[in-house]
Order: structure tokens, then C-alpha cells, then sequence
């Protein structure tokens, strides 16, 4: 049994990458497609360069190989959410991703989304950014048909996390 550690301290700047997992899986192979494996794997590194630690359930879960049942992963997924400083969300299509942006906005974390250009996406995902007291930021990431940008939108996921660093607001102490 795997055990799981959260890394609470104050100064610890933890992120959560939310994105995809099961809808994306072949259904016989039981892997990822290789060019949004390879998305991820490439936004993970970029993440764990600017912070302590990522939380990434994909990886966890051994990148689908070893998927953990609702009961097991759901509970472990909402602590991540709770012990992380932000959140960097690949929303998809995904309705678990939809769930952690739920999570992630009543937690109050701060947010940046990461959107397809050119792809119209649900009013309570697109309206995060209009809810009180809630840091929201929207990247349009170019997508050519088989891959995704992340060369180009990589300067202002840099200064975007170097801000949240630096900010580290309580959420605790936001009013609602």
C-alpha cells in the first residue's frame, strides 16, 4: 500500500495540476494518448521546477496504469486540494477536473486555468474569474491538432506562479 504525505508548512509552496485522467484512457490498453501524455509530463517538470512539491494524481496512479477506486482516491484528492497553495488546472472535458475546480473555489485557492484557443468552455468553468475574493487566471494554450504550446505561454505561467509565491494569501482570512 502506497503511503501519502502532505507537506502543510507555511512556507511551502505546493501545487495541485489538475487534469484528465479517465476519460482519456484507451479503454483496452489503459494508457494515454502519447501527446497529452507527454503534455503533462512536460507541465509537470515545468511545476516542479517553480515550486516544492506537485501534487499530480496521474502520476500517482502510475499514469493510468494503476488507477485507485472512487473511495480511496477522492478523499486523498481532496486533501491534496486542501494542503496546496495553488492550482493549475487542464480542464478539458473532464467532469473530475470540474469537481477540483469546485473544490479549489470554495477552498479559495488561487487558480490558473489552462484554456485551448479556440475551444468554448462551460459558464461555470469560464466564470470562475467572476466570483469574489477568488484569484483566477486564464492561459490560452495554442494547440496545432497533435500537440500543445508550452513554449508559448510559458514566460506567463512563470510570472503567474512567482506571484502566487509571493502573495500566499490565508484564505481563511478572505471574506465571502
Amino acid at each position: 500500500m502506497q503511503t501519502h504525505s502532505l507537506h502543510t508548512s507555511e512556507d511551502h509552496f505546493r501545487v495541485f495540476l489538475a487534469c484528465p485522467i479517465t476519460d482519456l484512457l484507451d479503454p483496452q490498453k489503459g494508457n494515454l494518448p502519447s501527446h497529452y501524455e507527454t503534455f503533462i509530463k512536460c507541465l509537470h517538470a515545468f511545476l516542479k521546477q517553480r515550486s516544492d512539491s506537485v501534487f499530480l494524481a496521474l502520476e500517482r496512479e502510475e499514469w493510468g496504469a494503476n488507477l485507485m477506486e472512487a473511495e480511496i482516491c477522492t478523499p486523498l484528492d481532496y486533501k491534496e486540494m486542501q494542503a496546496c497553495t495553488a492550482v493549475v488546472a487542464y480542464p478539458g472535458e473532464s467532469r473530475g477536473v470540474a469537481v477540483e475546480l469546485g473544490w479549489a473555489s470554495a477552498l479559495r485557492k488561487p487558480l490558473i486555468l489552462l484554456l485551448e484557443e479556440g475551444v468554448s468552455y462551460t459558464p461555470m468553468i469560464d466564470g470562475l474569474d467572476r466570483l469574489p475574493n477568488l484569484v483566477v487566471h486564464k492561459l490560452r494554450i495554442p494547440f496545432n491538432g497533435h500537440s500543445w504550446d508550452l513554449e508559448a505561454i510559458s514566460p506567463e505561467l512563470d510570472s503567474l506562479l512567482a506571484s502566487i509565491r509571493l502573495q500566499k494569501v490565508d484564505p481563511a482570512k478572505l471574506a465571502i
